[in-house]
């Protein structure tokens, strides 16, 4: 509800000519609440205080807006049962769509399959510390720091750890974004005149569809900005009659989509270039266009300072790749050779991953092009821009990564074009392919959906095995959601704490742990070194050449404490990631598991020349200025 608020507090400043709509409410209030986040990281502001007087203030704004807005819910309400009205179909449609959303948001509340690698390791990490110190702070070490996002989902994880505990981090992406989603999506099909039985099917087939959760990062959260931004485009003015509103929420939700998730950087700067381009096409003179546009990317630059500026700090870089590769060692350093090499496993194992990633992207391009067959110049700048969006986003992942986890990572701008594709295709009459055989575009609409249903339940079934462990059998109770098994026991919880005394307080601590979450980031810094040898400060962290020389690097970067979960490898254990050392493998992930293995060898050598400081039979501390004396 105060994400809501804050979202209707966006609308009356831009002058939204529309009463209620709970899609722009939740959209624009999520990429206002990622852009609040960048300024209270920035000045280390973020605490439980700060967090909730945010969430008071957008239920006050909330409030408000139910207070002013009571006799259009009512009629909105009114209006909504008569659709429904002896209709025992849509009736049930609507009912099981519900049931849906009501399991999923309470397995979201569950803790289940925390990754092992990029939670634990990193991205429980980064709320936690932004809760205990104001700021994710300093983390040069850290490649999903510096890769993976400005910083925007973490922001928005401490709101859940503000009253939750870190087993309910699935609740901000996999519950309020997954619903937030499906309302700027029903919205979008109210904008369209839909009839309600194809916009609940679409609704349908969205909430059923399942997300490839493997940790904590932003999905639908992202998804849903995405597609208000989709959503934006071809109505702005009818919206918006205020020019300078529109630009504001353009600049909002750009800078929100690109602060979540920095795979998103690519499709948002298409759909944003495309909007001026749109409007030059449309008559409007070039100078006010251009004007627009430096007005809009001067609003977005200031919305991403904060984020930016930390990143810098950190991480070098203002905005990897785009604005510098900062710490980035990675393809500079001995690990290139890994990433670059080309030969017939290469070649094969990128067509295999480009194939499968593909699988989402090939129905979409089939249903653009069958819509561009049909009524010619209806929504086509719409249905283009989607295209090249999608396209252009894919593209951008398989120059980054080498083709790996195409769907993973373009799940977040793919669906949201897939969804307006079909939209767009279910709001024609007939497709002229033939005039002597009129065909309706509504059934092959409906086709497609049944389509990319399939194409989605066989690429990813996560969320069932999810449901699975999110619920447990505990000496015959049965605990499910907010019950289920606690995330910390407390004997490791005692480890740590045992662990982070054994260094003197204030003192510097790198941290290859299996749980370094787990820290109390009050008491001391900690670096966390999630991927060895792919980010590290200047002249970047050796590879390959023995236990002193990184002991001497380290120390250099004022690090002089070392904790390591020897004991299970920090989770990494060779015995299993190394089969990501096969010819076939993603390149990427060969040169992380080499520089991995590297550096946890070196660690153990160290632990035989130099001082031991805790040990407790699966962690130690090394101080690495002291010689072994034990």
């Amino acid at each position: 509800m105060a994400i809501f608020g804050w979202g209707y507090l966006i609308l009356r400043l831009c002058g939204f000519s529309k009463k209620i709509d709970l899609g722009w409410h939740g959209s624009l209030g999520l990429a206002f609440l990622v852009a609040a986040g960048g300024v209270l990281n920035y000045f280390q502001l973020v605490s439980k205080s700060s967090l909730i007087i945010f969430l008071a203030v957008g239920l006050g704004f909330k409030i408000f807006s139910l207070a002013v807005n009571w006799g259009v819910i009512r009629d909105s309400f009114a209006n909504f049962r008569a659709n429904f009205k002896n209709r025992k179909v849509l009736t049930g449609l609507l009912a099981l769509i519900l049931l849906v959303v009501v399991v999923r948001y309470g397995f979201s509340t569950a803790f289940f399959n925390f990754s092992p690698i990029d939670d634990q390791h990193a991205y429980l990490v980064f709320p936690v510390k932004m809760l205990e110190t104001g700021s994710m702070g300093q983390d040069p070490f850290s490649e999903r720091r510096m890769l993976s996002s400005l910083g925007g989902q973490y922001f928005l994880g401490t709101f859940i750890l503000a009253a939750g505990e870190i087993k309910n981090l699935h609740l901000m992406d996999n519950g309020l974004g997954f619903i937030i989603f499906l309302l700027v999506l029903y919205g979008l099909t109210k904008d369209r005149k839909l009839p309600i039985g194809f916009s609940l099917l679409i609704v349908f087939l969205a909430a059923i569809i399942p997300s490839p959760t493997v940790n904590i990062t932003s999905f639908f959260t992202a998804a849903a900005v995405v597609l208000a931004i989709l959503r934006f485009m071809p109505r702005a003015g009818e919206f918006w009659p205020n020019k300078t509103g529109r630009l504001l929420v353009l600049a909002l939700l750009c800078a929100g989509a690109c602060a979540l998730k920095s795979n998103l950087v690519l499709p948002v700067a298409v759909l944003y270039l495309s909007y001026f381009f749109w409007e030059i096409k449309s008559g409007q003179g070039r100078f006010p266009v251009f004007k627009d546009f430096v007005q809009a990317s001067v609003l977005i630059l200031l919305l991403l300072l904060p984020w930016m500026l930390s990143s810098y700090k950190s991480s070098g870089t203002l905005f990897y790749p785009f604005l510098g590769k900062g710490y980035a060692v990675f393809v500079n350093s001995a690990l290139r050779s890994h990433y670059l090499e080309i030969n017939l496993y290469s070649l094969y194992r990128l067509a295999s991953e480009v194939i499968n990633g593909l699988g989402m992207f090939l129905p979409f391009v089939a249903v653009v092009l069958v819509w561009l067959f049909s009524e010619s110049g209806k929504n086509k700048n719409a249905a283009l821009t989607a295209l090249l969006m999608a396209l252009i986003g894919i593209l951008g992942l398989i120059y980054g990564s080498g083709g790996y986890s195409l769907y993973y990572y373009s799940f977040s701008f793919l669906l949201p074009a897939v969804l307006f594709a079909l939209i767009l295709l279910l709001e024609k009459g007939d497709l002229s392919i033939s005039p002597k055989v009129p065909f309706p575009s509504a059934l092959l609409g409906l086709v497609c959906m049944g389509v990319l249903f399939g194409v989605y339940v066989e690429k990813d079934i996560v969320i069932f095995q999810s449901a699975k462990a999110a619920v447990n059998i505990d000496k015959g109770n049965l605990k499910f959601g907010l019950m289920s098994s606690d995330l910390m026991p407390a004997l490791e919880l005692k480890q740590y704490r045992a662990l982070q005394e054994a260094v003197p307080r204030g003192e510097l601590i790198l941290a290859r742990l299996d749980r370094n979450f787990l820290f109390d980031f009050n008491r001391n810094p900690v670096y966390i070194i999630d991927s060895p040898g792919i980010t590290s400060p200047p002249p970047g962290m050796p590879y390959g050449q023995g236990s002193e020389a990184l002991a001497s690097y380290l120390l250099e970067q004022n690090v002089r404490y070392v904790a390591y979960s020897y004991g299970n490898e920090a989770n990494f254990h060779r015995a299993n990631a190394g089969t990501m050392l096969l010819p076939h493998v993603n390149p990427l992930l060969k040169g992380e598991t080499l520089g991995s293995f590297d550096f946890q060898d070196n660690l153990k050598e160290l632990g035989t020349i130099k001082k031991i400081i805790y040990d407790d039979g699966k962690n130690f501390v090394l101080d690495l200025q002291t010689g072994l004396t034990r």
